[in-house]
């Protein structure tokens, strides 16, 4: 199930904000994985009605999906539910999303369009009207509306809500994390069963919808000017903000959202251009910005490799103020250091290797981080062991210029910490006798990142278990520890928080 300090922190972030009830709905699906309404009733002791409205909740603020998993036959279906931690864990960014919309819009209204679906996590079109209606006082409120509800599908940053039940088949074995079982008759081994994570992948998966119903607005919109003029009855309804065709009940059925992935993937963007500006300066990192800017729309994942290809005039359209010979530079510049990658016939054609970036940006970050806990000698170490590989002690106690018994007292801190590894290599098959036996210390960056965003999950956690303690004391001796300074110590956190782990 989610372990760690990920679904610790989801879990104190629903108790903050929804209360003790939907916590230990959420607290159980995190703890326990995907799990029939029975079975939840069955760990929480809640009454039924309790027990529905706290999964309403967490499935209108995106933090639960409803799925079913048919049986061997794919006939019946089970309804089963599955906590999406990572949609729980970003509740704690949403003032850097609010951010980042308003820089990507430019609209007030906009993000206060996007205010209100991260408030209630998921609206009808009606219902942000409605909500529109009553924060605004002018005469053009109607059409201010749809060009900022516009606005923000045309950069993708709302989207369609998902299906309420998704449906899996039996194969599929994402229901219980429990292995398939084996048909008669066949020779074919039993499938492993699937972990936390992928389970939910296949889950969203399944209940998302195609990606050009996905963004598609709504089909009908009533702007034409004529037609407020053309019947009582028109502009009775253009007064009550009904921008849609009254037949069109589909319409007012839809339920959308903010769309976290977009989200994702602009901090993603901002991340690789800084790392770009401390290694190349901000002629770099401007064409690298205008680059992802105008290939953004066509990324199908959050973690996509590279960025579609774009020729020099491509890149020169981009701005009006650049000169040919700067971006050439620029570009040749990155190109040496593979930051950018030259494709096509005589590499007329560029493409910002973004993967790559973000595994510098993850290694700079760490040797950061190593050098604040534990000092500079040991991120010598850990650069060292990044660069060469599997090294003995004496070896890098040379290099490193540290005294072997320091260098010593280093390394076991870094292996105690989970930071790198001790690997022994025998100098003959089945002999490994310590005289005989190379022992090389190496750094697996995949298992770091691993490691320290862990670590990054727990000091968010420990900080707003911080927050809640001093507020508690306060209220218990009688003395004032302002909110507002407790929210503004949360979001700087959250912010630190955020960009840190996407690029790890």
């Amino acid at each position: 199930m989610a372990a760690g300090y990920a679904g610790k922190l989801a879990c104190f972030l629903i108790k903050d904000q929804f209360g003790d009830l939907v916590h230990s709905v959420c607290e159980c699906l995190i703890s326990r994985g995907q799990l029939s309404l029975p079975e939840i009733g069955s760990f929480t002791l809640l009454a039924r009605p309790h027990l529905a409205s706290c999964l309403l909740v967490l499935i209108q603020h995106n933090c639960v999906q409803a799925f079913k998993v048919l049986d061997e036959d794919n006939l019946e279906a089970r309804l089963r539910y599955t906590a999406i931690v990572d949609h729980v864990v970003l509740r704690a960014c949403f003032p850097l999303f609010l951010e980042l919309i308003r820089e990507k819009t430019g609209n007030d209204q906009s993000e206060e369009l996007a205010l209100g679906l991260l408030q209630h996590g998921r609206l009808t079109l009606e219902q942000l009207i409605k909500r529109d209606a009553e924060c605004s006082n002018s005469e053009d409120a109607q059409s201010q509306f749809m060009e900022a509800f516009t606005n923000l599908l045309q950069h993708k940053l709302v989207e369609r809500c998902p299906r309420p039940e998704a449906v899996l088949g039996f194969s599929d074995n994402a229901g219980d994390g429990r292995p398939a079982k084996k048909a008669r008759g066949s020779s074919k081994k039993r499938s492993l069963p699937l972990n936390f994570e992928t389970q939910v992948r296949r889950v969203l998966a399944a209940a998302a919808p195609m990606e050009a119903e996905r963004f598609r607005g709504p089909s009908r919109w009533i702007m034409d000017e004529d037609a407020a003029a053309s019947t009582p009855s028109t502009s009775e309804k253009r007064k009550h903000g009904a921008l849609w065709d009254s037949s069109s009940m589909d319409e007012k059925e839809v339920l959308w959202r903010v769309n976290f992935e977009e989200c994702v993937k602009l901090l993603r963007h901002k991340a690789c251009a800084s790392h770009v500006n401390f290694s190349f300066g901000s002629d770099a990192k401007t064409v690298v910005e205008a680059m992802l800017e105008a290939t953004r729309k066509t990324e199908t994942t959050v973690k996509a490799a590279f960025s579609d290809a774009l020729t020099l005039n491509d890149i020169l359209i981009l701005r009006s103020d650049w000169t040919a010979p700067v971006v050439r530079n620029a570009l040749k510049r990155m190109v040496e250091e593979g930051f950018i990658n030259s494709v096509g016939d005589a590499g007329s054609h560029y493409t910002v290797a973004m993967q790559k970036i973000v595994e510098l940006a993850r290694k700079t970050e760490v040797e950061s981080i190593v050098s604040q806990r534990f000092g500079k000698p040991s991120s010598r170490i850990l650069r060292l062991l990044s660069k060469k590989g599997g090294s003995e002690q004496k070896a890098i106690s040379e290099k490193c210029l540290i005294p072997d018994k320091e260098a010593w007292q280093l390394l076991y801190q870094l292996m105690k910490e989970r930071y790198i590894e001790l690997q022994e290599v025998p100098k003959s098959a089945g002999d490994r006798a310590p005289a005989r036996t190379f022992y090389l210390w190496h750094v697996d960056f995949s298992k770091l990142s691993s490691v320290v965003l862990e670590d990054m999950y727990h000091a968010a956690y420990n900080l707003h278990r911080q927050i809640e303690h001093r507020l508690e004391h306060e209220k218990e001796v009688g003395g004032f520890y302002s909110p507002c300074v407790c929210t503004k110590k949360v979001e700087t956190a959250a912010a630190y928080y955020t960009d840190n782990r996407l690029i790890v």
